[in-house]
C-alpha cells in the first residue's frame, strides 16, 4: 500500500519558468551563466601558511600592546619633559609590570634617556640606554648626549664615555 502525502512535493510547487517573449512574440534565449576562471590549482578560498599567520597574529599582539600602552607611554612622555624624575621612574615601571618591556616603544626610552642626562643620573642613563638599544636604533643626537652626561659625571664615567663613542665609531663604519 503505497501512502501518499497530504502536501505537495516541493517539485510540484515551484512554477515552472515561462519562457520570455520579446516584442516579436519570439521566445528570447534563457539567460546566460557567468563562467569564472581561476588559474590552475587555485580554489575559492586561498590558504594561509602557518607562518603568515604567525606573523599576522604577531602583528596585532603588537597593535594590542601599543594601545594598552599608549595612555601610560603619553603621560611617561609628559613626566620626562618636565624632568619628574621619580613620577618617570614609576610610569616604566609600571609599563613593564603590566605589559612587557617590549611594550615600551624606542622614543620613551630616548626620552628617559634625556631627562637622565639632564638631570646628571648616568647611571640610570646608561640603564635607560641599555634599554633604547634593544628597542631599536637610537640616534646620534641620544648618543653624543650620553658621552656628555658621562663626561661632566667625571673620571669614573670617562671609560663610558670612551666606550659609547667606540660604539657610535663602530656603527658608522
Amino acid at each position: 500500500m503505497t501512502r501518499v502525502s497530504p502536501f505537495p512535493s516541493r517539485a510540484a510547487s515551484r512554477p515552472r519558468a515561462a519562457a520570455r517573449d520579446d516584442a516579436d512574440g519570439a521566445a528570447a534565449p534563457p539567460p546566460r551563466r557567468r563562467v569564472v576562471r581561476r588559474p590552475a590549482g587555485a580554489s575559492r578560498r586561498t590558504r594561509v601558511s602557518d607562518e603568515d599567520k604567525r606573523a599576522r597574529l604577531e602583528a596585532l599582539r603588537a597593535r594590542d600592546l601599543a594601545l594598552r600602552a599608549k595612555p601610560r607611554v603619553d603621560a611617561l612622555l609628559d613626566a620626562c619633559a618636565r624632568d619628574e624624575t621619580r613620577r618617570a621612574q614609576e610610569l616604566k615601571k609600571e609599563l613593564i609590570r603590566a605589559l612587557t618591556i617590549e611594550a615600551v616603544p624606542l622614543d620613551a626610552h630616548l626620552a628617559l634617556v634625556s631627562m637622565y642626562c639632564r638631570a646628571r643620573l648616568p647611571a640610570l642613563a646608561e640603564r635607560a640606554f641599555a634599554d633604547a638599544l634593544r628597542a631599536g636604533s637610537v640616534p646620534d643626537a641620544s648618543v653624543w648626549e650620553l658621552v656628555e652626561c658621562f663626561d661632566a659625571a667625571g673620571e669614573p664615567w670617562r671609560s663610558k664615555a670612551n666606550d659609547v663613542l667606540a660604539y657610535l665609531d663602530r656603527r658608522h663604519r
